[in-house]
């Protein structure tokens, strides 16, 4: 069964520091990376996380949880400068760490859109009164001018809805705005 699996696995990692100087690294996340310090073992898995076998990434990191990875690039992502404001759209069911992140960002409230449950015909309704409203730019989240981030979620956690993510890739792609998938419940298996 998994559990033995896990087990064994673990039992044989610990083996390998039998008789050495060097205590086995910690299991298990013990604090935060900020206050605890990081780990070989965390570093790995971000490393083979965003290798060509899995993700295909320049890089990979690991939060906590969903929630606070939400809260931490939603809160941090968007912008404001002297060029102006980007603009956020999401779908109106979207789970609440990434209204939660949005909330925290230094965003205007004026700057947040929503759009009608899994509807790509109004969200790129909203898209398109957003760009022409404040005369966004088509570049990308964290450049020099405001852009237009689309948030959505793979699969809905309340429902099980699955976002019609093909559509909406190709709409906002087409007007040139970024999407962040919150991946939480599809993630290997629809996103």
């Amino acid at each position: 069964d998994q559990h033995s699996k896990v087990e064994s696995a673990y039992r044989e990692f610990l083996s390998r520091y039998e008789g050495s100087k060097t205590n086995p690294p910690v299991l298990g996340a013990t604090g935060s990376r900020l206050l605890s310090g990081d780990s070989s073992l965390a570093r790995t898995l971000e490393a083979y996380l965003a290798s060509p076998s899995v993700h295909d990434r320049e890089a990979a990191l690991i939060f906590n949880s969903g929630y606070d990875a939400n809260l931490s690039i939603l809160s941090s992502l968007p912008y404001r400068n002297e060029n102006g404001s980007d603009a956020i759209i999401m779908d109106e069911l979207v789970h609440n760490s990434l209204v939660m992140g949005v909330r925290m960002s230094r965003l205007d409230p004026k700057n947040v859109f929503l759009f009608r449950h899994n509807d790509v015909e109004d969200m790129k309704r909203v898209l398109k009164n957003v760009c022409q409203l404040s005369k966004k730019s088509t570049s990308a989240i964290a450049s020099s001018g405001p852009s237009v981030l689309i948030v959505v979620e793979s699969v809905y956690s309340m429902d099980g809805d699955i976002a019609p993510i093909k559509r909406i890739l190709d709409s906002a792609y087409e007007m040139g705005a970024t999407v962040m998938i919150d991946e939480a419940h599809g993630l290997g298996v629809f996103g």
